[in-house]
């Protein structure tokens, strides 16, 4: 259903408007948190499936900011971990792994599109040496399995209100920071 990642305005029209697309994917995800984990791929919401791994940001992207943080938090959580069952799903060249390094600095690329979703990091701070000879430094202090809800976010020191950052901004290097919280 949420494959559409080119076109996420129109699957939320598809959908019956924003909100109500807004609404259905947060009743999965409300759903994937009460289901009992077994072996056997989830009722709701799997992330070992690369045409949904986007579907955390999409609550993010549609106005939702705190309920997209808990869902990438909780994506991050109890599909990723250390021995062989470590990531979900198949792997293809790196693309799940490439899903949960994004995800653990903030930001993850919408597809078809130029921008980045903004999300919640893991760490409390992370340096990306870029190959302009700059770096992004992300800091996010206080940053956990707990304290993920943005309250803030800046690129140098400019506010970003908005869902998405452009690729560029982030290319250029810069420090981009969370305020984060432990509650939405």
């Amino acid at each position: 259903l949420w494959l559409a990642p080119h076109d996420v305005e129109g699957l939320a029209e598809t959908l019956g408007g924003r909100e109500r697309a807004l609404s259905r994917l947060t009743e999965i995800f409300e759903e994937s948190y009460r289901e009992r984990r077994t072996p056997a791929p989830p009722r709701w919401y799997w992330q070992g499936n690369e045409p949904d791994i986007h579907a955390p940001y999409l609550l993010a992207l549609w106005g939702d900011r705190s309920a997209g943080a808990r869902a990438i938090a909780w994506a991050r959580g109890v599909h990723y971990g250390l021995g062989p069952e470590g990531l979900p799903g198949n792997d293809d060249s790196g693309t799940m792994s490439a899903w949960y390094v994004f995800s653990a600095l903030g930001f993850f690329p919408l597809a078809g599109t130029e921008d980045f979703v903004l999300g919640s990091p893991l760490f409390t701070r992370a340096v990306v040496h870029l190959p302009a000879g700059t770096d992004l430094t992300i800091d996010a202090p206080g940053a956990s399995d707990f304290v993920i809800y943005p309250e803030r976010i800046t690129l140098e020191r400019e506010e970003i209100t908005a869902p998405t950052i452009a690729h560029a901004r982030l290319a250029a290097g810069g420090a981009l920071a969370f305020d984060l919280s432990p509650e939405p």
